[in-house]
This record gives C-alpha cells, sequence and structure tokens, in this order.
C-alpha cells in the first residue's frame, strides 16, 4: 500500500521535493483510507453475511450428516464468530 500511495503521490510533479518516506505513506494511508473504511462500513449490523457480534461461536444444525477424516458421523458444526465485518471491510 506504501509502494501505491508513493506512486500516486509522485505522479502529478516529477521533480518531488521532499524523499520519499514509506512509514509516513503507511500512516497516511492507515488514517485516510483504512480507517474510514472500517468505521464507515466495517461495522454495519444490517448487511448479511458480516459477523459483527462479540459471541465466542455457535453450534449448527447439519442438514444432512457427514463423515469427517476419522470416519466418525457429525450432525452439528461449531462455527466461529465475532467482531470480522471491521476487518472483512479492509
Amino acid at each position: 500500500m506504501a509502494v501505491l500511495i508513493a506512486l500516486i503521490r509522485g505522479l502529478p510533479d516529477i521533480q518531488y521535493k521532499q524523499s520519499v518516506n514509506a512509514w509516513v505513506d503507511m500512516t497516511r494511508s492507515l488514517l485516510y483510507i483504512l480507517i474510514p473504511v472500517v468505521l464507515n462500513s466495517g461495522n454495519s449490523p444490517g448487511e448479511p453475511g458480516r459477523c459483527a457480534d462479540f459471541s465466542s461461536s455457535q453450534t449448527a444444525q447439519l442438514v444432512q450428516p457427514v463423515q469427517d477424516a476419522s470416519g466418525q458421523t457429525v450432525s452439528q458444526q461449531t462455527i466461529a464468530v465475532g467482531p470480522a465485518a471491521s476487518q472483512i471491510a479492509i
């Protein structure tokens, strides 16, 4: 991301007077791009398919029992959930 920001910053002026610093570019991209994206779209609970709760896991019944790798029949599935919506948005 820092390379992309440096490239965009260097396009308008080929004779850029300041030195290009990757840490400055990463900090600016985090502050001006990633954090607003997370705040605007990450924690909206109305969007289906995104986990935005703080529970640890949920158990779901399978429609049809299946066999796992050890040969045992499994009829339940444990689904890991958590506040993943903000990370999915990034």
